[in-house]
């Protein structure tokens, strides 16, 4: 079986479960529709087999659409300063012991705020300090960085919504949740020749209550927006092409910060294709447009540094196909 055939199969397999999926470039995890990909995600198997006819796409699961939430148990990242409070900062009352999460013995052990911690090791404290089990008892994916996915069925109720590891609104360092908005890399995907793999095949379970009161709690505490100031712009007026300009950053950059989180990665992409417009047309450079896109993705801790700037680079890419320029 090639390659190709291969990932139509899983992509057809993963849709008769009920999972709307798209396609990701081959070898990697960015939508080759990004700027649509939660709507254009199917069950058809008449569009799925079109799509991956085409070539050896990997495979997108839009993960509220799918009626799932996916908990991502992310290796350890190097330190950073400034990162926001978790609910699993502090593990000096966690007790010691081993717990087997899919096919690995997992050591749950106190970490010091100076260690970097596995996902796992930190999803574990986190049900060790709420006194309940680790909910293992579902699909796990294990992905090429050595972490794992874990499925479940969104709860009843209000949407879930995505979150970072490491932020205010988060698990946990290093753990992140897909849900409403987000998506996931599917079984039979490949990243840099390794693939992802599903290490213990169950249906997904109902995702835990006490879990769904976790995020629900860290929703209400930070639904009031951070005081943020507004966006910088870093550009010097000295005639109306250069007002018309400074206005143009100033625009889609307070876009961007007033974004709902729902929506905050498509406005964006979309201020970055504008702006990316005036790139290729030479009125702008790259890194002023990055610089301040940067600053207002970010106000508030919404998003990580890397994350807005892979949705920069995406969008500063469309907008060179079409270069446009300002009148004198």
């Amino acid at each position: 079986m090639s390659r190709q055939t291969e990932l139509l199969a899983a992509a057809l397999a993963h849709a008769s479960r009920g999972w709307y999926v798209f396609p990701l470039w081959p070898g990697s995890k960015t939508p080759a529709v990004p700027d649509s990909w939660e709507r254009r995600a199917t069950r058809d198997p008449a569009t799925i087999r079109r799509w991956w006819a085409a070539r050896p796409f990997n495979i997108g699961i839009a993960v509220g659409p799918s009626g799932l939430i996916v908990i991502d148990l992310d290796t350890p990242k190097p330190a950073r300063t400034g990162a926001g409070t978790s609910v699993t900062s502090d593990t000096s009352q966690v007790t010691a012991g081993t717990v087997c999460v899919g096919s690995t013995n997992v050591s749950d052990t106190s970490a010091t705020s100076a260690q970097r911690r596995h996902g796992r090791d930190v999803f574990v404290a986190l049900c060790a300090q709420h006194g309940e089990p680790i909910p293992a008892t579902t699909l796990i994916v294990a992905t090429p960085s050595n972490g794992w996915h874990l499925y479940y069925r969104h709860p009843p109720g209000p949407k879930l919504r995505n979150t970072k590891g490491g932020t205010a609104r988060s698990l946990g360092e290093a753990i992140d949740t897909r849900a409403h908005g987000g998506y996931v890399v599917a079984p039979a995907s490949v990243v840099n020749g390794r693939d992802y793999r599903v290490v213990r095949n169950h249906e997904p379970v109902p995702f835990p209550g006490w879990l769904t009161n976790v995020l629900r709690h860290l929703d209400r505490q930070t639904s009031t927006p951070a005081t943020v100031h507004p966006v910088a712009v870093p550009l010097t007026v000295a005639d109306r092409r250069g007002a018309f300009l400074r206005a143009a950053l100033t625009r889609e950059a307070e876009h961007v910060r007033a974004a709902p989180n729902s929506r905050g990665n498509a406005v964006l992409w979309g201020a970055a294709v504008a702006l990316g417009q005036l790139v290729a047309g030479g009125e702008l450079t790259s890194d002023l447009v990055t610089e301040v896109l940067e600053q207002a993705a970010t106000a508030g801790g919404r998003r990580t540094v890397a994350e807005a700037r892979a949705t920069i680079r995406s969008g500063l890419r469309r907008g060179a196909q079409r270069p446009r320029t300002v009148a004198s």
